[in-house]
């Protein structure tokens, strides 16, 4: 397909970064931007999971496969809602090899300057684009437009509205303020550098005008995880109590927590009652044991919050339905053990080092024995 030579920037719009998708991931990406640049929409799921066994002869579903790509390369729709599609980013589009896909990313930075353009030309007031817009002053075909003004909209961050009713009327967009700072803005990591910058600009504008509420310390904390997992278990619930004094923590294998001689399975049905948030512990091991998915089914059906941690060696983009559907923390990241403190209303001193005696106690907890 050709291009204009003012569509075109005067380098290139990756940042050379090597790509680490395996020979599967990367086959689905390239599979499913063809699929966009072939039919001027992203394919749908349940169409693509067959096109995938078809072709790489395996029946991995395709909602694992996108979560093991990265939600940062890939979206995906689920299987149960016909019509739903697979979407990818920017960086997956990126993350491709080949003249095409690299052309709709060249494409998508030439319309990113021009909405800057037409948002400065109108001073910042109330500005709308047209597909003629495009097609006229960029020399875009019809079908270029159409898959540029995908990426526009599934992008964001350049529009505040869009009339993209139906997939054959071609939309218009009213640009949003941040359009206005990608004037000349060349590369892939040019434009998404400035907008997290500016979205994270606007989130201290808005914290400072509206102070977050101090977080709600849990009525009652029920820490599931396996007999297996019973040290690292207890270093998160001491961690807890040390940082939020005032947290009642429930952790059955901590001595005292079922007292002697009661009968051990009505305490746990008790505690799991009265308990209002559920920190479930998943490892290689918890997760291929019933009774982490007996609590976690108690959790789910009382509609009550609950919290999945990955641990000794397990990724987030790993755990099994219908636990992966949650938003899920990995204790080796300090980011998220702040997050997991904050969940529980308090802070932790020193994230980093927890997160390094979470990992030594894993890594000396080995393959521990079966429950």
């Amino acid at each position: 397909m050709s291009e204009s030579p003012r569509t075109r920037p005067h380098q290139t719009t990756s940042s050379n970064r090597p790509t680490s998708l395996d020979p599967l991931h990367q086959g689905v990406v390239q599979m499913v931007c063809q699929h966009f640049i072939d039919h001027d929409r992203w394919p749908e799921v349940r169409a693509l999971e067959l096109d995938i066994e078809k072709e790489f002869g395996m029946s991995k579903g395709i909602e694992m496969i996108c979560q093991e790509i990265g939600p940062d390369k890939v979206a995906c729709g689920s299987l149960e809602r016909p019509g739903d599609r697979c979407v990818l980013t920017l960086r997956g589009i990126e993350a491709c090899h080949g003249a095409p896909a690299e052309g709709e990313l060249v494409r998508f930075l030439a319309a990113a300057r021009h909405c800057a353009k037409r948002y400065r030309d109108a001073h910042g007031t109330e500005c709308s684009l047209t597909a003629a817009d495009f097609v006229t002053e960029l020399h875009m075909s019809d079908r270029e437009f159409r898959r540029t003004a995908i990426l526009i909209i599934n992008e964001g961050s350049l529009i505040s509205g869009s009339s993209s009713g139906n997939e054959s009327v071609l939309p218009s967009f009213t640009l949003s303020p941040f359009a206005g700072k990608v004037l000349d803005v060349q590369t892939l990591d040019e434009f998404t550098g400035r907008r997290d910058t500016y979205s994270a600009e606007r989130r201290r504008v808005a914290e400072a005008k509206h102070p977050p509420r101090p977080p709600r310390v849990p009525a009652k904390v029920f820490l599931s995880h396996a007999a297996a997992d019973h040290g690292l278990a207890a270093l998160i619930g001491d961690t807890l109590k040390d940082a939020i004094p005032s947290l009642k923590l429930f952790v059955a294998s901590r001595p005292g927590e079922i007292p002697t001689g009661e009968e051990w399975l009505q305490k746990i049905k008790a505690q799991l009652k009265s308990s209002d948030t559920y920190i479930v512990l998943l490892t290689p091991t918890s997760i291929e044991r019933p009774w982490i998915w007996f609590e976690t089914g108690a959790a789910w059906m009382g509609d009550r919050k609950l919290i999945p941690v990955v641990a000794r060696g397990l990724k987030k983009a790993n755990v099994p339905y219908p636990l992966g559907a949650h938003q899920a923390l990995s204790l080796d990241a300090p980011g998220d053990v702040e997050q997991l403190f904050r969940d529980c209303g308090g802070a932790i001193g020193n994230a980093a080092s927890f997160c390094a005696a979470i990992e030594k106690l894993g890594s000396a907890a080995g393959e521990s024995p079966a429950p």
